[in-house]
């Protein structure tokens, strides 16, 4: 177990590609992915991976995203904008920073 990589979502089935399709749990329903990041870091089993996502303007048409290819945060010219970190710990700017919501944060400290 200890050279299993887990994880909850990554950047691929986030947008739908991959496998999982539409029974992958992202950020975008918050209470669930807490619980099941939770779960995920609760229990003694391989290399977890938690991510650090953004936001993107979703348009779903017939169940698929047709913004999947859009980037990070970025410039008009094209560079990735800073992260800037809110008074409260969380992330502005469409960055979603998972890792720094409370409860995934003291889920890693207890692991």
């Amino acid at each position: 177990s200890d050279k299993a990589l887990v994880f909850v979502d990554n950047h691929d089935n986030q947008r739908g590609h991959g496998a999982g399709g539409a029974s992958i749990v992202t950020f975008w329903d918050a209470r669930l992915y807490k619980m099941a990041v939770g779960f995920m870091l609760a229990h003694p089993y391989g290399f977890t991976r938690v991510m650090s996502s953004y936001r993107w303007d979703r348009n779903i048409v017939n169940g698929q995203d047709q913004n999947d290819w859009i980037g990070p945060p970025s410039n008009g010219d094209g560079s990735t904008k800073p992260v800037p970190i809110n008074p409260d710990s969380t992330c502005g700017d469409n960055w979603v920073c998972e890792h720094r919501w409370r409860q995934i944060k003291n889920m890693v400290i207890f692991r």
